[in-house]
């Protein structure tokens, strides 16, 4: 089997619908769907396969493009809480938004005193080290505008609950052996670089930025041969008997030997939705699914080997729906023990020796670690020109803003290492590169996170005039090279 992690940057806040209804309040998912991905990926390729590859590809469930889950502040991959955990009401069970080892009950394992009274743990993503992680929401309200007037429409006021710009998810994209690695590679290059997702793409949402590398599984699940099977459910699992959604499944549900679903310790979830089909543009028929999270605990009447089973079950997994952990370490004991978080210890002193060569690889990682520190300025700052581009973009009804060409000129009058004078001469003089008059790009206009509104070339100059004057040069180049890249992606999707 291959596997590719899909990185996923919102650059934008985007907008996925629990439901596509367009009444009643409405409610954003916390993840981003495999079939959004699903969706791209076929608007990009399905018209330049052959017919037998674009079913291969988007309909056989050979390639699954799995829901992308949020990357937490500690960096690792955060999973829907499992809703076998309980916690016993009023009691101290997490600290700084970190569960305390031990002090949650897995019911599977374990029944509750009956003296106690227990909460379910339902909402949010978990990682493997217990940090608790809730996706970052905005709510915008709008209106519709009658095209009669140009006036807002009566009784049409609306909003969008969104996933807030900046957040990092993280999807696994996996294809059967079957599944040539020519074709894996065009899904997966359609899969990387400036996407659009969601809903409302044509506004001010829906830009993601996705980056492909190797698949690492985040949480490794035990595999041997046993009676207690515990599924626990990673995404929505859409199960079907005889034409009939399955809302309690059995074995041969999940393609296991003879046995029994343990009611008792298993803990389920449902809804309902009927997503919305863009290409058709009219919805699909509902689908009734088991949420992910669930817990589904099999008893068997004989051991299994666990690593034969497979970790996606059901109807269209090609949307990512139906994936599974199987036996997992996180919640094969009683209460939780997370991993263990390595503490740094006090380092020990060392002479450093008064050797010429000592002193001039000491003097090489200094400035390798002020060149990456002028790095991660120099992105800091190309986030805020995104920024200025897309509120340009959108209130204006062309591309506006420097071109590649401009930037070009920008990048290679910084790297003449001319005096700072003049380098400011050659960039805002009278002829310069982003002179005032006569100059619609570089004084177009665009609005800062603070609200304010600025032209290109006012922001440029306030940059040259605030940093340092011996990093100046390095800033502009890599302010220079990623603003050119970015100006030729958007050139790209126009």
């Amino acid at each position: 089997m291959r596997k590719a992690k899909i990185k996923l940057t919102l650059q934008d806040d985007v907008v996925f619908s629990e439901r596509a209804a367009s009444q009643g309040a409405h409610a954003c998912l916390e993840y981003v769907p495999g079939a959004a991905l699903l969706g791209w990926t076929a608007s990009r390729l399905y018209a330049q396969l052959s017919p037998a590859d674009a079913w291969l590809v988007f309909h056989s469930g050979k390639v699954r493009f799995g829901d992308g889950f949020p990357l937490a502040g500690n960096g690792l991959q955060a999973l829907p809480i499992p809703l076998c955990w309980h916690h016993e009401k009023e009691s101290d069970w997490r600290q700084g938004g970190r569960i305390l080892d031990g002090n949650v009950l897995n019911v599977c394992h374990d029944q509750a005193d009956a003296n106690k009274q227990l909460k379910q743990l339902r909402d949010g993503f978990v990682t493997e080290d217990g940090l608790l992680h809730s996706s970052a929401k905005s709510l915008t309200m709008k209106t519709a505008i009658n095209p009669l007037t140009g006036r807002a429409a009566q009784a049409q006021l609306f909003g969008y609950e969104a996933l807030q710009a900046g957040q990092v998810f993280t999807a696994l994209l996996c294809a059967d052996n079957d599944v040539s690695e020519d074709l894996f590679t065009q899904v997966k290059q359609a899969c990387s670089g400036l996407m659009h997702l969601g809903r409302s793409r044509s506004a001010q949402y829906g830009r993601v930025l996705g980056e492909i590398s190797e698949a690492r599984q985040a949480v490794t699940e035990t595999q041997i041969a046993t009676r207690d099977v515990l599924f626990w459910l990673l995404s929505d699992m859409a199960l079907e008997r005889h034409g009939q959604p399955v809302m309690k499944p059995e074995t041969m549900d999940m393609g296991l030997p003879d046995g029994d679903l343990i009611t008792s310790k298993s803990f389920v979830r449902s809804r309902r939705y009927a997503p919305y089909n863009g290409k058709r543009r009219a919805p699909d028929l509902e689908r009734q699914v088991i949420s992910a999270g669930s817990i589904l605990y099999f008893k068997m009447n004989e051991p299994v080997d666990t690593a034969s089973l497979p970790f996606s079950y059901g109807l269209f997994r090609e949307s990512g729906l139906g994936t599974v952990m199987i036996n997992p370490p996180l919640l094969s004991s009683e209460r939780p023990v997370f991993c263990v978080r390595v503490d740094v210890k006090k380092s020990i002193e060392v002479k450093r020796p008064s050797h010429p060569l000592v002193q001039w690889l000491l003097a090489q990682g200094n400035m390798s670690g002020a060149s990456q520190e002028i790095r991660r300025h120099a992105d800091i700052l190309f986030e805020e020109l995104a920024n200025l581009y897309a509120s340009a973009s959108s209130s204006a009804a062309r591309s506006v803003g420097p071109g590649k060409s401009q930037w070009g000129r920008v990048r290679e009058l910084a790297m003449q290492k001319d005096s700072p004078q003049d380098l400011s001469d050659k960039l805002f003089g009278s002829s310069g590169v982003c002179k005032e008059k006569n100059n619609e790009d570089w004084t177009s206009m665009g609005q800062k996170k603070n609200g304010d509104f600025i032209s290109f070339r006012d922001w440029l100059m306030v940059i040259s005039k605030s940093e340092p004057e011996q990093d100046l040069p390095q800033i502009l180049s890599l302010l220079a090279q990623q603003a050119t890249k970015f100006v030729a992606q958007q050139q790209e999707l126009t």
